[in-house]
């Protein structure tokens, strides 16, 4: 770190860990990673958290506050978050989806971009001056990588097709499939299977078929089983298509896909084992253009107690402009099932 910029904290903005959420999980492990190559990171938790753990990030922001004549605050936002919450100077916007998919904004000017995968990055190059860095952790760890082995064929008795298809419905769509044997996944309605029970699902299916990016796609070729891909409004690129490739997968029902579970499984292994350095060399170069800014940081706009709701009534109102409000209503009512379902836990944001 030899461009580190003394006095720079990274402030990473994002719920509370869950294992359901790709995107809420690669979060948590660039907060990891940044803490790693030795740089000052706090994680501002914006989602669901008990009481003890709102005081402790009230006494955290306003000790950053009280010397924030010594520091430059550097807020890392994904692309779903509207506009600038905690009121810095200094921005990231790393971004995870298709800008607009999810409630945020199209338009990140001011801010200094990252994309999460080749596809993503060319996707804003379109509409921006320059091809964005693009910084891709993978969202399954390697313990979750070895649980994974595929099964002894043999051992199978592959009787039933699966659909994924959770934010394709919370966005208006229907999955319309004529399939013998089908077995749609949830993960917030009554009975749903939890994250062990989705995994014995995907090794023993016939097939996956899925209307959305979604980390259940390496996992299915992690397992050998064939990968549908429906097009829809959402859904007409896979994410991770440049660093994992798309062994395994079809987006024609008529064409049988070969997956190569060892192949996807190095370069899972390969993206793991590289992408602090990757990260490193990302911040060093930001920190070399930070250095003829000022020094002092304004105020952090963080209440532990208020800006969460400030941050659904945003999102709700985003989704309302751009897909309606009848979308947004069931977007968010998924939200809330999902927080009843799985409850909360005291994510790691010191």
């Amino acid at each position: 770190m030899s461009s580190e910029v003394k006095g720079v904290v990274y402030l990473v903005y994002a719920p509370e860990s869950v294992s359901w959420s790709a995107g809420i999980k690669v979060l948590h492990k660039l907060k990891l990673a940044i803490r790693k190559t030795g740089r000052e990171v706090v994680l501002i938790n914006h989602g669901r958290s008990s009481m003890i753990e709102k005081l402790r990030i009230s006494r955290q922001i306003s000790s950053l506050n009280r010397r924030r004549s010594m520091f430059k605050f550097v807020a890392i936002y994904p692309e779903s978050i509207n506009g600038n919450p905690l009121g810095v100077k200094h921005r990231i916007r790393w971004i995870l989806n298709f800008p607009g998919l999810l409630g945020g904004p199209r338009d990140f000017s001011g801010d200094v971009v990252w994309a999460y995968s080749g596809q993503l990055a060319r996707a804003i190059k379109s509409s921006s001056p320059q091809m964005p860095d693009v910084l891709f952790i993978p969202a399954l760890s390697e313990s979750e990588i070895q649980s994974l082995r595929p099964i002894d064929a043999k051992d199978l008795k592959r009787s039933f097709n699966l659909i994924y298809a959770q934010k394709y419905r919370a966005l208006g769509g229907i999955p319309n499939l004529e399939l013998p044997d089908v077995l749609e996944i949830t993960k917030f309605e009554k009975g749903s299977p939890d994250r062990d029970e989705t995994l014995g699902l995907v090794q023993n299916a016939q097939s996956l078929h899925v209307f959305e990016n979604s980390t259940i796609v390496t996992e299915a070729q992690l397992c050998g089983i064939p990968v549908f891909l429906h097009r829809n409004q959402f859904f007409d690129n896979l994410l991770g298509a440049d660093e994992l490739g798309e062994e395994g997968t079809s987006w024609s029902l008529g064409v049988i896909p070969s997956p190569d579970p060892e192949l996807v499984r190095e370069r899972l292994t390969h993206y793991e084992m590289t992408y602090p350095k990757k990260l490193d060399s990302l911040l060093s170069n930001y920190e070399d253009n930070l250095r003829s800014t000022e020094f002092h940081s304004p105020r952090i706009r963080f209440n532990p107690w208020i800006s969460p709701n400030l941050h659904r009534i945003r999102r709700l109102s985003a989704i309302a402009r751009g897909m309606g409000l009848k979308t947004a209503i069931r977007f968010i009512s998924g939200g809330i099932k999902r927080q009843i379902r799985h409850g909360f836990r005291n994510s790691d944001s010191s």
